[in-house]
């Protein structure tokens, strides 16, 4: 079972476990809102524990 992911340090927003194939398999979590990202991980569990624990995160803005 996974655990809870932590709402956006920035906005306070829903966030989720997005995939990243390219290159190789990789998991990061991002805010549906504001588009924070945090670090990409081997797995599902490591990116929802890097999240959680870190509290900041690179923030990128839309040109």
């Amino acid at each position: 079972m996974e655990k809870p992911i932590k709402p956006c340090e920035i906005c306070q927003g829903d966030c989720i476990v997005k995939t990243v194939y390219e290159p190789g398999k990789k998991y990061g979590v991002a805010c549906q809102h504001c588009g924070n990202e945090s670090e990409l991980k081997s797995t599902r569990s490591a990116a929802i524990n890097a999240h959680n624990k870190t509290s900041y995160r690179v923030h990128k803005v839309l040109l």
